[in-house]
């Protein structure tokens, strides 16, 4: 039988049958054999010098089979060892190939996706035509180049029916393209001038609505363009002043209307304004200089008292009382309700709001808060179940911006710092594991975010806290401090001297009781404000 399968092989690889030989001249007694140990160094030979032509012809993974098939029968032949060493140097040079190919796949796609659309196309033509990666990425370019061109044409025909919000929005979706693009960059850059001289146009013309609306949407912009940096600070002095109207600081109001001024010497509406500014400021000092002013204006002990206070004084004194109430009026705030009137909703400094459908939100009226962990040393106002030794840091509201400062260096966003003027968007990283993000959801208002990103609070319902300023925005969209889709319009709860307001144009029912729109909202108590159902609760 050993002396037929010597034979069969012998036979075998005179016909080229390699393959056949090689399972023949496995067998173990096969090598035994003089006869057989000849056979087998012959077909090891000639496995490796078809292994060799396979590889001159890129047939990589034959030629490593036939290696492997002549190691096995005569292990380390001259011949065997070349094959392996020029498989090895294949093999090699193939995945360098490899990688400089994906490398350069990586640098088109990277190129496509930062708007150079030309630029990674080219790299990507000799590369194409084989269905592979480059031609999804040449069908891709070629995509967003359409859609490109597409929204073009869009935002010049909402131009064309003057229709600037739209266009901004168009534009805006375009991401880096509207940089690389050269018809969009021309396109970007006129609809920037437009929101400019229209933002401008509505301050000169007393519409700020108008204009805080157009500057939200054209927020992205802000950072890009110093015009709209200098208009955003210009509405941020208008809510200044508006602040001051509602508690009564009248020299304070005129002081910032003579700032705004200069910004804006083209609109006529402030020196009506600052006029009456300055009406209710000698009003106002003519009020503290008589019998209510030595009585300690402001300071009564209840309503009933201010109230007799008021029909005890001589009739010049109401005269000026009338007079102020009249001239802070047209600034949409009672001035001298501060002696006619007690705080009877007061708000406490630390509150929580919760609302139907939204959830539960920290709120804090302090300009300077602290965050840390609940079981720090140092007790903070914002307490997270977190590591005790982790930092506190001081998070403070000056003249409409946050700054954070904290006595060891945290990690904010990508750098290792401990003072930082927070942007929207910010990350700051207490640990790894106690992550806050700072946001400013609305451009026309100083109250700014923090949501807990990897953080707790000790109350499992809360997960974000309310840095209250002036005014809370409840409703749909982006812009809302407190997002909810229940309300088809925005809520805008204020505050007035300590007390909490909804100015709205829908009802408002305080335990289940109708009540008027200029209402303090209470302490414990369910209010409902149109869809939106809610409870002010201590902490």
């Amino acid at each position: 039988m050993l002396i037929l399968r010597i034979k069969q092989a012998e036979c075998a690889l005179a016909d080229g049958r390699l393959e056949e030989a090689y399972n023949l001249a496995r067998i173990e007694d096969f090598r035994e054999h003089r006869k057989g140990q000849e056979i087998i160094g012959r077909l090891a030979r000639t496995l490796a010098q078809r292994g060799l032509t396979h590889l001159d012809q890129g047939r990589l993974p034959e030629a490593l089979a036939d290696c492997t098939k002549a190691e096995t029968l005569a292990g380390n032949l001259p011949v065997v060892v070349e094959l392996r060493n020029a498989i090895t140097e294949q093999s090699h040079n193939k995945r360098q190939l490899q990688q400089q190919e994906a490398l350069k796949l990586d640098q088109a796609r990277k190129h496509i996706n930062n708007g150079w659309l030309s630029t990674g196309e080219k790299m990507l033509q000799s590369r194409a035509g084989n269905g592979g990666a480059a031609d999804l990425l040449l069908e891709q370019a070629a995509a967003w180049r359409l859609e490109i061109e597409t929204t073009i044409h869009k935002a010049r025909e909402s131009l064309e029916r003057n229709d600037l919000q739209s266009a901004i929005k168009l534009v805006l979706n375009t991401g880096p393209a509207r940089d690389q693009n050269k018809e969009l960059a021309r396109l970007f850059t006129h609809i920037k001038k437009l929101a400019i001289t229209e933002i401008r146009d509505k301050l000169q013309q007393g519409r700020v609505d108008q204009a805080r609306m157009l500057l939200n949407i054209a927020q992205p912009l802000v950072n890009e363009t110093l015009e709209l940096q200098e208009l955003e600070r210009s509405i941020r002095h208008i809510n200044r002043i508006c602040r001051d109207i509602e508690t009564g600081r009248a020299h304070e109001a005129r002081q910032r209307l003579r700032q705004l001024k200069t910004v804006l010497p083209e609109a006529h509406w402030l020196d009506e304004a600052l006029q009456q500014a300055e009406q209710a400021a000698h009003s106002l000092e003519a009020l503290r200089s008589g019998p209510l002013g030595l009585a300690g204006l402001g300071h009564s002990d209840d309503m009933e008292d201010s109230h007799d206070s008021f029909n005890n004084n001589n009739l010049s004194d109401k005269k000026v009382v009338r007079d102020n109430k009249r001239h802070m009026n047209n600034f949409e705030a009672g001035m001298n309700n501060k002696g006619l009137h007690l705080n009877t909703s007061e708000l406490p400094d630390t509150f929580v709001i919760q609302i139907d459908g939204a959830g539960s939100y920290l709120v804090l009226r302090d300009a300077k808060v602290t965050v840390g962990p609940i079981s720090s040393s140092r007790k903070p106002q914002v307490g997270l179940v977190a590591e005790p030794n982790l930092p506190v840091v001081a998070i403070e509201r000056t003249d409409g911006d946050y700054f954070l400062r904290s006595q060891q260096a945290i990690q904010i966003n990508d750098k290792i710092i401990s003072e930082k003027l927070l942007a929207g968007g910010d990350t700051i990283m207490l640990s790894e594991r106690c992550r806050l993000k700072f946001q400013v959801p609305n451009a026309a208002s100083t109250t700014a975010k923090l949501s807990f990103n990897g953080a707790r609070h000790p109350r499992l319902d809360i997960r974000e806290a309310i840095l209250l300023d002036r005014e809370l925005v409840v409703g749909p969209g982006s812009s809302a401090h407190i997002r909810t889709e229940r309300a088809e319009c925005k809520l805008v709860l204020m505050m007035q001297e300590g007390r909490l307001v909804c100015k709205t144009k829908e009802y408002i029912k305080i335990n289940g009781q109708n009540q008027d729109k200029n209402t303090a909202l209470p302490m414990e108590t369910p209010v409902q404000i149109g869809d939106i159902s809610l409870v002010l609760t201590r902490i």
